[in-house]
């Protein structure tokens, strides 16, 4: 449904307005771990970040950065090389910040 109101309201073709839609949502995803940065710079701790879930993101953007130049395909490379900006800046914040254990948890370990 969605799609064909982009297509009436901008007039590209369905595969076009699906393209854009799956970069931007792509490149959400690659972001979703920031949307604790506020949280990440009043602690200086990235605790509230999970490692795994940003090295995989990575790694995938990585990956299919790596393939859209492989196939010349620029609709891959754009969106996956954002994310491996975003990945390369979550591990900055992950060097700059090392995790510490949760105030509040640490205090009920005590």
């Amino acid at each position: 449904l969605v799609l064909l109101m982009l297509r009436f309201i901008t007039g590209a073709p369905e595969t076009s307005v699906f393209g854009v839609l799956s970069c931007a949502v792509s490149v959400g995803l690659f972001a979703s771990p920031l949307a604790t940065l506020q949280d990440v710079l009043k602690t200086k701790s990235t605790y509230t970040l999970s490692f795994p879930m940003v090295f995989l993101l990575f790694w995938m953007a990585f990956s299919w950065t790596i393939y859209g130049f492989v196939v010349s395909e620029w609709s891959i490379i754009i969106p996956n090389s954002l994310g491996v900006m975003l990945g390369s800046l979550q591990f900055y914040l992950f060097w700059l910040y090392p995790s510490k254990l949760d105030p509040i948890l640490k205090e009920q370990i005590v």
